[in-house]
């Protein structure tokens, strides 16, 4: 016949209980996800370079392909701007996010 110890029946149950309650846990700690509607032709879309800089040639075809599909491309003020390898200073492309 098999025996248990009673001395860790505390500690099994609270890790039990800690991973019982991880999902809720988990859940609540979701936040709410906003979906953004559909584009339609007509909409304008902002152009951006977050990060380093586009050939020139490449954020024109991609405008004129956009413009095809019925849209509006709007090429943020530094997008083809050059520092150092980046697409403007850390600033310029910020404000081109906001």
């Amino acid at each position: 016949m098999m025996t248990t110890n009673n001395t860790h029946f505390p500690t099994l149950l609270a890790a039990l209980s800690v991973l019982l309650m991880l999902p809720l846990t988990l859940m609540a700690q979701q936040r709410h996800i906003v979906m953004p509607r559909f584009l339609k032709p007509g909409d304008r879309i902002a152009i951006v370079s977050p990060c380093s800089q586009p050939e020139e040639k490449t954020v024109l075809e991609g405008c004129d392909i956009l413009r095809q599909w019925g849209y509006e491309p709007v090429v943020a003020s530094h997008a083809l701007s050059y520092y150092h390898g980046f697409a403007g200073t850390t600033e310029e492309r910020v404000s081109d996010l906001l």
